[in-house]
């Protein structure tokens, strides 16, 4: 006859680990864990818009949206160079070129 196997040698107590979070298993197959505390807010801080609004820059941009550009053409302008791809010295050319440095003076941007 065979002989039932040996009873496993009983290992160390699980630590006790407080406090324990409590656990939910609803029907579905998810499984939440709630911390309590956890989502507290710990007060209320400026936001970015709120700190842009009141820097030292807020009366001209009041005035002109496009600061600190001289107009929605010169932002359009820089908008096209920076998405272009374009490096650097590509850039330093185009700046130097004639007809953009002519244009550039006549706005009194140089």
């Amino acid at each position: 006859m065979d002989a039932a196997p040996p009873e496993p040698e009983p290992g160390p107590e699980p630590m006790d680990m407080d406090p324990e979070p409590e656990c939910i298993e609803p029907d579905n197959a998810f499984y939440t864990e709630f911390y309590p505390g956890a989502s507290e807010p710990i007060g209320r801080g400026q936001t970015f818009m709120e700190v842009f609004d009141e820097g030292g820059y807020a009366a001209e941009r009041a005035k002109n949206p496009y600061y600190p550009f001289a107009s929605q053409g010169e932002w359009q302008v820089a908008h096209y160079l920076l998405k272009s791809r374009l490096s650097m010295a590509a850039i330093d050319e185009f700046l130097k070129l004639e007809l953009v440095r002519s244009i550039m003076l006549l706005r009194g941007i140089i």
